[in-house]
């Protein structure tokens, strides 16, 4: 069990989360594990992962049911791809560059407006509260607003506010130098920010 491998590994009053790095801050047991096929590792992987890649997927498509599809689809590739992963380095941004590319490729592939998740009921249920039915607004909005950037800003935004990833790791998944990417960044922002005015709203901060 390679939960036991990481128990018996780490020297006594020394905790790494879940087995990720040594001692030194290099990738761990879990990545090395992982490349050599052990889906226990995998299952580690996902687990410090998935809320991350599903939350990218749902900026990018905007559709609870998507993102889960994406989120699935993603681990399952990066399982079969694990063999062009290096494991001396960190899997995060390795993962996150495999993510972005295939949710790249979806939306390019189905060449499809994405809206928000759900439609708005004519007429509120009674349990929903006015803050409710006021959130869900703003996210269908943000989606329709979302859906009209195109494809450069959309996924850095989707990357930015979707995890903890750094400028730094943003800018290696995309394959860009740090500094494009801060201006990538600041320019996708005011693109938002731009289109949700002309969309009819108020002004809205990322």
């Amino acid at each position: 069990m390679i939960t036991e491998t990481l128990t018996h590994s780490t020297p006594a009053g020394t905790r790494h989360p879940e087995g990720s790095t040594s001692a030194d801050g290099s990738p761990g047991i879990v990545e090395r594990h992982f490349h050599e096929g052990n889906m226990e590792a995998l299952k580690v992987i996902m687990q410090r992962h998935q809320r991350d890649i599903f939350q990218l997927g749902l900026r990018l498509f905007f559709n609870r049911e998507k993102a889960a599809d994406f989120c699935q689809e993603v681990f399952i590739r990066a399982y079969e791809k694990r063999k062009k992963y290096n494991p001396a380095l960190p899997v995060k941004p390795w993962l996150f560059t495999l993510a972005t590319n295939f949710g790249r490729d979806e939306l390019r592939r189905k060449k499809e407006i994405i809206m928000a998740d759900g439609n708005l009921p004519d007429h509120p249920a009674p349990e929903q509260t006015e803050s409710h039915v006021q959130k869900r607004e703003l996210q269908h909005k943000i989606g329709s607003v979302m859906s009209k950037l195109g494809m450069t800003y959309r996924e850095i935004i989707a990357l930015r506010f979707s995890s903890d990833l750094s400028l730094n790791e943003i800018a290696e998944v995309l394959g860009i130098s740090l500094s494009a990417a801060k201006v990538r960044l600041c320019r996708g922002i005011r693109a938002f920010e731009e289109q949700f005015k002309a969309d009819g709203g108020e002004e809205y901060v990322m």
